[in-house]
C-alpha cells in the first residue's frame, strides 16, 4: 500500500516542542550515528557474504538501528511483525519466540533512552493499568498449580508486552504525525497480510484440511489458522472503516483506504471463520449506532430480517444449508459432541464442542485457581475425548480458556478488565465527540469497535496470539491521544 505508506509516512515527521531543547537537539544529532553506522555494516555484509545468509542479519541490525535512531521507526516495525513475526520464529522447549518478542524490549529500550538523553524521565500510566495488573495477579496465582512452567511464563510475558506496549505509545505517541505513522502502519502491514491471504486462497498453497472443494483453500496468513488470522485482521477492519468516516473532514488518501478496507474484508471472508465473520457484524453495527443516525434505520431492518429468519429456520420454514448431510449448520449451538457423527462439512464444529467438553471437566478438578495460566496444552491429554486426542493449545473459546487455567478468580479478574477496555475506550471517545467527528474521534470509534469484534471472536477462539496483545497495545495506546487526558503521571 505505497499510498497509505507514503501519505502517513510525510505526516509523520512534524518537530514537537520539545526538539527546541539543548538535550533533544543533541538526541536528535546523535540519532543519525547509528543510521550511518548500519549502512556502512550492511554494505560490508552484502559485499563479503553470501546474499541467503547476509539477509536476516541485515534485518535485524537494521531494525535495532532504525529503532534506536528513532522510537517511531521501531514503532512502525513493531506493527508489521505482529502479522509476518512468525516468518522468523525460534522454537524453544516450551515456546517459540518471534520477531515481536525482540522488537519490543528494544523500543522500550529506545525509549528509556531517550528520556535519559532529554532528562524528561516522566512516565503517564492511565488508569486502564490497574484492571491489567489486576488480572496478571490472577494469573500469578495459578501457577500454584502449573504443571508446565514455562508455558505460564510464556503468558505473562504476552501480557507484560501488552502493558509495556500500552505505556510506551500512550507517552511517545502524541501528536497527529506520530499518530497517522503508526497507523498507516498498521494498515499498511494488515492490508500486506491481507493480499497474502488472497493468494492463499486462489492458489490453494496450505494443508489440505483447509481446501474448501476443489476449487479455494481457508485463507490463514502466517498464523498456521484460519481462526487467528481473522482474529488479526478484525484489528484492523474496523479502524479502517472509522477512518473512511472521516476521510472529507481529515482530508485522508480516500482511495488507499478504500483499497486497504475491501482487501482487509476479502481476506477475512476468505477464512469462512463464524467467529471471524460475527466479529466483523458486531463491529459493523456498533460504527453505525455510534456514527449515523441515517444508517442506524438500515441496521434496524437487518435486524428486524435476521430475526425474521431465525423464527423461519427454527419453524422448518427455511431449509438449513448442509442441515441433511451434516453440514456446518446441522449442529449449530451446544452439543454432547460424544453423540455426533462427524463429516468433513461439520468436523471444526463437532471439534470445538469435544474441546468445550473437555475444558470444562478440567476446570471442575481445579474450580478456584485453575490449571495453571498457559496449561491447556499440557493438561489436555489427560481429559481428550476418544478420537480427539491430538494435542489442542488452547479450548477454542478464551473465556473458558481462562476459566479452565485460572479458575474462577481469574474468570472474574479478565471479565473485569474487559468491562474496564470498554469503559476506557468509551470515555475516550466521549471525550473525543465533544469536539466533534475527527480523525480523534474515529481513532476511538475503531479501537471500540475492535474490542467488540475481539470480544466477539474470543467465544470461538483463543485470539491472544502470535503478538496480538502487542496490536491490541497498540490500538489502545492510541486512546490518550484521542481523549487528549494523561490521568496519572508518575516521576523518577
Amino acid at each position: 500500500m505505497r499510498g497509505l505508506g507514503t501519505y502517513f509516512s510525510h505526516r509523520g515527521h512534524k518537530s514537537s516542542p520539545a526538539a527546541s531543547k539543548p538535550s533533544a537537539r543533541m538526541l536528535d544529532n546523535l540519532s543519525h550515528l547509528p543510521l550511518v553506522a548500519g549502512v556502512v555494516l550492511a554494505a560490508l555484509a552484502i559485499a563479503i557474504l553470501p546474499l541467503p545468509a547476509v539477509m536476516l542479519p541485515v534485518l535485524g541490525i537494521s531494525s535495532v538501528l532504525l529503532t534506536l535512531a528513532r522510537l517511531e521507526y521501531g514503532l512502525v516495525l513493531l506493527a508489521f511483525t505482529v502479522p509476518f513475526g512468525s516468518l522468523g520464529e525460534i522454537e524453544m522447549a516450551d515456546f517459540s519466540l518471534s520477531a515481536t518478542e525482540f522488537i519490543v524490549p528494544l523500543v522500550v529500550f529506545s525509549w528509556v533512552m531517550r528520556m535519559v538523553y532529554t532528562k524528561e524521565a516522566r512516565i503517564s500510566l492511565p488508569w486502564i493499568v490497574w484492571p491489567v495488573t489486576l488480572f496478571m495477579a490472577a494469573m500469578a496465582l495459578s501457577f500454584t498449580n502449573s504443571s508446565a512452567l514455562g508455558l505460564s511464563l510464556k503468558e505473562m510475558a504476552k501480557w507484560l508486552e501488552f502493558l509495556a506496549v500500552l505505556v510506551l505509545v500512550g507517552n511517545t505517541v502524541r501528536e497527529r504525525g506520530q499518530v497517522l505513522l503508526l497507523v498507516g502502519a498498521v494498515l499498511s502491514s494488515g492490508t500486506l497480510a491481507a493480499f497474502h491471504g488472497w493468494y492463499q486462497f486462489a492458489s490453494r498453497q496450505g494443508p489440505g484440511s483447509f481446501l474448501v472443494g476443489e476449487t479455494f483453500l481457508r485463507a490463514y496468513g502466517f498464523y498456521g489458522q484460519p481462526n487467528p488470522y481473522a482474529g488479526y485482521l478484525l484489528t484492523v477492519i474496523p479502524l479502517a472503516i472509522a477512518l473512511l468516516l472521516v476521510v472529507r473532514e481529515e482530508r485522508l488518501p480516500k482511495r488507499p483506504l478504500l483499497v486497504a478496507t475491501g482487501a482487509l474484508v476479502a481476506a477475512l471472508l476468505m477464512t469462512l471463520s463464524r467467529g471471524g465473520m460475527l466479529g466483523l457484524a458486531g463491529a459493523s453495527a456498533l460504527t453505525v449506532l455510534l456514527r449515523s443516525w441515517a444508517w442506524r434505520r438500515l441496521l434496524w431492518v437487518v435486524v428486524l430480517v435476521g430475526l425474521l429468519l431465525s423464527l423461519a429456520l427454527s419453524y422448518d420454514l427455511v431449509t438449513i444449508p448442509g442441515g441433511d448431510e451434516g453440514g456446518p449448520f446441522a449442529e449449530f449451538g451446544i452439543f454432547d459432541p460424544r453423540f455426533v457423527k462427524t463429516t468433513p462439512q461439520n468436523w471444526s464444529v463437532v471439534e470445538r464442542m469435544a474441546l468445550w467438553y473437555s475444558a470444562w471437566h478440567i476446570w471442575q478438578d481445579s474450580p478456584w485457581l485453575g490449571i495453571g495460566i498457559g496449561n491447556f496444552r499440557a493438561v489436555y491429554p489427560d481429559y481428550a475425548l476418544p478420537a480427539w486426542e491430538f494435542g489442542q493449545e488452547h479450548a477454542h473459546n478464551y473465556y473458558l480458556n481462562v476459566l479452565t487455567e485460572t479458575g474462577v478468580v481469574g474468570l472474574a479478574a479478565y471479565l473485569v478488565l474487559l468491562f474496564c477496555f470498554f469503559l476506557y475506550v468509551g470515555r475516550g471517545l466521549k471525550a473525543s465527540l465533544a469536539r466533534g467527528w475527527g480523525l480523534k474521534s474515529a481513532l476511538a470509534l475503531g479501537v471500540l469497535s475492535t474490542l467488540l469484534a475481539l470480544s466477539v471472536h474470543n467465544v470461538f477462539d483463543n485470539i491472544y496470539v502470535h503478538g496480538m496483545l502487542v496490536q491490541l497495545g497498540i490500538l489502545l495506546g492510541l486512546v490518550p491521544f484521542a481523549s487528549e487526558t494523561r490521568e496519572m503521571e508518575m516521576k523518577s
